[in-house]
């Protein structure tokens, strides 16, 4: 039977423009993010603030550029990457039903009896206990936190705190996170184990020039969670189409008619006008795995998102080579094996 509809496999291609940015390079600092510490004392560690058991060990998904280990349970799994920043990862869960066992003189099919588990919102901490809560833990692993990087969330079922992490005054994105259950406890708590070393000054391309690096996936740099809460996409975007989105079947259609193939169509063309520049630090990562701050821009459109572009030299990093990725068009039937 045919879908009642149909998916116009076009795709929207922007064309960057530059609208009044400056035409003018500089110079910035470039800083290694350095892995600090054992991975595996870093696991021990963890695991005995949480009273977890087991012995890390490393992943079968592992490899000598980017080594991974682990120690799992039936309810909880710890992990490290110990690659770029060296994140660490550790969460527990706790069953969101309570089943009671049947009777063992039942007549009735040897069923379990099982019920939804309640929220307890008085068993989960203040905002002043999250916040406490938070910076010992912290503490506990060797990582000290103040109270003005947390941003706290809580509800009645649970609670998130997110401490932002910044260098020189300026915001980086590599956060950590700590969260609690519905019962009250800690049940997530991620990190990194790094320290930022400065590696020197090097030029700059200019705004005007970073707008042509859109295009290419490798100038992409990572910016810290705050730049994204104060310019949030918009869910629309400009089109003069409506290229990518389910039409309805023409009038007349059988539903018994197998789906005609689509033709592939051309992008539509978008023009993006760049009319804003903001100077900040990008984190990207070199061909080996490794992690850097450097110099970048963030670029507004004038649809109201930006672009967070690598505004250092060629050369000066090696990043890894640049992929293209094009939209999956159906392959007719008769062609398939």
């Amino acid at each position: 039977m045919a879908d009642a509809k149909m998916i116009w496999p076009g795709w929207i291609q922007y064309n960057h423009i530059a609208d009044g940015l400056s035409d003018e390079g500089g110079r910035g600092t470039v800083y290694e993010i350095r892995k600090v510490g054992d991975p595996l004392e870093i696991l021990r560690k963890i695991a005995n603030l949480f009273d977890i058991q087991g012995e890390p060990k490393e992943d079968e998904w592992s490899t000598k550029e980017y080594p991974s280990y682990s120690i799992s349970g039936p309810n909880f799994y710890l992990s490290v990457y110990w690659s770029g920043a060296g994140y660490w990862n550790f969460g527990r869960w706790t069953d969101q039903v309570i089943c009671a066992e049947p009777g063992v003189d039942s007549s009735e099919p040897a069923t379990k009896d099982c019920i939804p588990v309640q929220s307890e919102p008085d068993r989960i901490p203040s905002k002043p206990e999250l916040i406490r809560q938070t910076i010992e833990t912290f503490a506990a692993l060797g990582i000290a936190v103040s109270e003005d990087q947390l941003s706290v969330q809580r509800d009645v079922w649970g609670a998130y705190v997110t401490v932002s992490n910044s260098f020189q005054g300026q915001p980086i994105p590599i956060d950590f996170y700590i969260a609690w259950d519905f019962m009250g406890q800690i049940s997530s708590i991620s990190g990194a184990s790094f320290e930022v070393i400065e590696r020197g000054e090097y030029g700059t391309v200019s705004p005007v020039e970073a707008v042509a690096r859109i295009k290419d996936g490798r100038w992409y740099g990572g910016v810290a969670a705050k730049y994204y809460e104060q310019f949030n996409r918009p869910i629309g975007t400009a089109r003069s189409s409506d290229a990518g989105v389910a039409l309805p079947a023409p009038e007349g259609a059988q539903e018994d008619q197998p789906a005609e193939p689509v033709e592939p169509v051309e992008p539509e063309i978008v023009d993006l006008r760049i009319t804003k520049s903001q100077a900040v630090l990008v984190s990207v990562f070199d061909s080996q795995g490794n992690m850097w701050l450097v110099p970048g821009y963030l670029l507004f459109n004038d649809q109201g998102w930006f672009d967070s572009i690598v505004s250092l030299v060629e050369g000066v990093i090696q990043l890894p080579e640049p992929y293209g990725i094009m939209p999956m068009v159906e392959e007719p039937a008769e062609n398939k094996n």
